[in-house]
């Protein structure tokens, strides 16, 4: 996370703090935990947290205005909120109106390096902001009581609701199990040959299926490394790949063609992806070819939904 290195260790005891923290406030399997965060550390601790307190995680879109947070939290009922301090204002205006019994609040800061090894989005340097009400992230991975061992789910038993794009109308909560997971997680392993020495460029937001599952648990399925970055910067992105050496990359169709169509891209050692996979939308022919004349791998197309 910009030059912030974070061991499976490390992610293992945040995570089961957080999950035992969440089981001291009487959660039970199958209740909901919303996170409302871009891609940083603190996402990836609370989901695993999540699910190994047998919680179902659901994660939203970090740019809701509040009438979309609070639709979508009355609407998955969910009893615990962990989002960014940034957010505090839009998270005070809804939680009367909804299900949340407690807020977890967290400044992106709180895991950016004092000397960052990239560019990091300015809005990441803001120091943390008081939010009257809430309890803290930082203290909660760092002194909460751990829980010990995951609740046992069986493959069956829900995992995410997760919100569809809501392009026909009013966005609806997916419900995706364990076993959906693990099975596209191994699906997506034999497919592109994934194994722990890959270096995933996670660039996609989380919230969204694509980043979630074909890069946040597809390091947890595969135990590679995942190169995280709060926002797309073309230049990041491009620096990212060639000072960790990432070896699998998944992109929009639009991304790709900022990458093809700039001429810094030249610039960049890029010789190391090799397997390079685009959704969102059709990639035109001739901006394949170029990307295959640019990384020498195919562009590879994929194309999934939410549910």
């Amino acid at each position: 996370f910009y030059g912030r290195e974070i061991s499976f260790a490390e992610l293992d005891e945040a995570s089961d703090h957080f999950a035992g923290w969440l089981q001291g406030r009487g959660l039970c399997p199958g209740d909901r935990v919303a996170i409302y965060l871009e891609n940083c550390p603190q996402f990836a601790i609370a989901y695993m947290g999540a699910l190994r307190a047998g919680a179902i995680n659901v994660c939203l879109n970090p740019m809701h205005k509040a009438v979309e947070l609070e639709h979508e939290l009355r609407d998955s009922g969910a009893r615990v909120l962990v989002a960014a301090d940034q957010a505090c204002d839009t998270v005070a205006a809804v939680r009367g109106g909804s299900p949340l019994e407690a807020v977890v609040m967290t400044s992106y800061s709180d895991y950016v390096p004092p000397s960052p090894a990239l560019p990091v989005p300015p809005s990441f340097l803001e120091p943390a902001r008081p939010c009257p009400g809430t309890e803290d992230f930082l203290g909660i991975v760092r002194s909460a009581p751990r829980l010990g061992a995951p609740v046992a789910r069986a493959l069956d038993d829900t995992a995410l609701i997760q919100y569809t794009s809501g392009t026909t109308g009013v966005p609806k909560g997916a419900e995706l199990t364990h076993g959906n997971i693990v099975a596209n997680c191994e699906l997506l392993r034999v497919l592109i040959r994934a194994t722990a020495a890959d270096v995933v460029l996670g660039v996609l937001p989380w919230f969204h299926i694509t980043g979630m599952e074909v890069q946040l648990n597809m390091m947890a399925f595969t135990g590679a490394t995942l190169v995280a970055l709060g926002r797309f910067d073309l230049e990041t992105v491009l620096r990212a790949i060639q000072q960790y050496r990432c070896t699998v990359t998944t992109l929009i169709a639009t991304v790709n063609v900022a990458i093809v169509n700039d001429p810094r891209t030249r610039q960049f050692d890029l010789s190391s992806l090799r397997v390079c996979s685009s959704g969102g939308a059709p990639v035109p022919a001739e901006i394949a070819r170029r990307w295959e004349a640019v990384t020498g791998h195919q562009l590879i197309e994929g194309y999934g939904l939410s549910e």
